[in-house]
């Protein structure tokens, strides 16, 4: 599970066991590339701006199972699954 937002958001509320980087930063392809692109990921981000990019930019790097949050932390929410704070996974 990638959370796409920005690393004060995340400690806020966060899907368990989720990995957070920010699709904004520069190094945002580096971290991608550090993963297995035969794995499948859930990608999210608030409202799935961020998660969009995201998902664009891994296609274009091979992956080939991301399931993509439409709608993000917030639709999650609102259909009340749990979400969890702080630093950790």
């Amino acid at each position: 599970i990638l959370d796409f937002r920005t690393k004060d958001m995340f400690p806020k509320s966060h899907i368990r066991g989720a990995a957070c980087d920010d699709v904004f930063l520069t190094d945002i392809e580096g971290w991608l590339k550090a993963l297995d692109k035969k794995k499948v990921y859930l990608i999210y981000c608030t409202i799935g701006h961020r998660s969009g990019i995201a998902l664009a930019k891994m296609k274009e790097m091979g992956f080939v199972n991301v399931l993509h949050m439409h709608e993000g932390l917030r639709q999650w929410i609102s259909l009340g699954y749990e979400t969890v704070s702080g630093n950790g996974l």
